[in-house]
């Protein structure tokens, strides 16, 4: 897997998922919420430091909870940190388990998803970014994108309707280190 854009990462779209008989490092993410209808991983978006090997993120579901496996042999970089933190959109729009930071320092890999969440039959799409770094404890997991707003710690996610005027907003909290759990804001 060779990185002909000579960049620090590459993302799915530049390289090949490995299909040889490599030892990967899996890591599960789960989101728990019974406004969950849909969560899918963006075919493409997986990015990892460069000429390290994957495999496609495979996404099942238990119930309300909604599980990503990731499974690649992850390099922690510091470029990889600088991109998620850009797709974000900066601090504000981020949320992890590693107590006050604000952005990573650096990430194994990151990846895009779409949520489908179900406000009263009234279907809404989210795009996000999940990361995963680490800490002398083990993986850390990030979660970001521009329709998070982290308003002093407690990380938000406003849906609006057609008039602008909210109509909903979640809280994002982060339960057992790898689960993400989205629950009505009041």
């Amino acid at each position: 897997m060779q990185n002909s854009q000579n960049r620090t990462s590459q993302s799915a779209l530049s390289a090949t998922p490995s299909s040889d008989k490599i030892s990967y490092h899996k890591s599960l993410l789960a989101f728990e919420s019974n406004l969950i209808d849909k969560l899918s991983y963006i075919d493409g978006s997986f990015t990892v430091a460069a000429s390290q090997p994957f495999l496609t993120p495979a996404v099942d579901r238990a119930e309300n909870v909604w599980m990503i496996t990731f499974d690649c042999d992850g390099r922690l970089d510091p470029q990889l940190a600088i991109e998620f933190t850009n797709l974000c959109g900066g601090a504000d729009r981020m949320c992890t388990i590693d107590g006050d930071k604000l952005t990573p320092d650096t990430l194994n890999f990151y990846a895009k998803i779409d949520l489908t969440v179900n406000l009263n039959d009234d279907k809404r799409d989210v795009s996000l970014f999940v990361g995963q770094g680490a800490n002398k404890f083990g993986p850390v997991w990030w979660l970001g994108g521009l329709p998070l707003a982290n308003a002093n710690a407690t990380i938000l996610l406003p849906f609006v309707n057609q008039a602008e005027a909210v109509v909903q907003v979640l809280q994002v909290t982060n339960r057992d280190g790898d689960l993400f759990q989205l629950t009505p804001w009041l």
